[in-house]
């Protein structure tokens, strides 16, 4: 796995979910199949068929199965979108982060609501624009200093221009 906790926590969510949904509708269909054989009293009066009781329960079973699976299938989307928001709510906001910091924007911190996967990510995250915060302020902080330190000194404008040139990541 690659992300064990937020594997695991979502692979126990499915499998528990699988489960209930299973036993509602093994049970349903067993509640059916029990109804549809006793309401079929005339059985024992020889009035009704084994095949007439036969089509009752297996008609009885395939609608209670139809309804459970359009009943799951809403639930089951309902509950990826609760679940799946919880994580690309926060993949969302980091992706417009780093397009903003591409662009050379000044950023602030992400924050994420409470119960929103990824807070690990998104703590460390933050840390590294800290670090990109402080290396921008850093690179202003010795640019500044180059000029004031070259100016009234007689240096040729291309040797002040490579020197502004390497501070701004470009090379030398």
């Amino acid at each position: 796995m690659v992300y064990r906790e937020l594997q695991l926590r979502f692979l126990i969510l499915t499998v528990l979910a699988t489960f209930i949904f299973g036993a509602a509708v093994g049970w349903l269909v067993y509640y059916i199949t029990w109804s549809a054989s006793l309401e079929s009293k005339g059985i024992w009066l020889n009035q009704i068929s084994l095949d007439e009781i036969f089509h009752r329960v297996t008609t009885a079973i395939f609608f209670t199965l139809l309804g459970a699976l359009v009943v799951g299938a809403g639930i089951g989307g309902i509950l990826s979108l609760l679940i799946t928001h919880k994580v690309a709510g926060p993949l969302y906001r980091i992706r417009k982060i780093v397009e903003e910091v591409s662009e050379g924007k000044e950023v602030e911190k992400i924050r994420i609501r409470k119960g929103d996967e990824l807070q690990d990510f998104v703590e460390d995250f933050n840390r590294v624009l800290s670090l990109i915060q402080d290396l921008r302020e850093r690179k202003e902080k010795a640019r500044k200093e180059l000029i004031s330190s070259l100016s009234g000194k007689k240096i040729d404008r291309e040797s002040i221009e490579k020197a502004l040139k390497i501070l701004e990541g470009g090379e030398e």
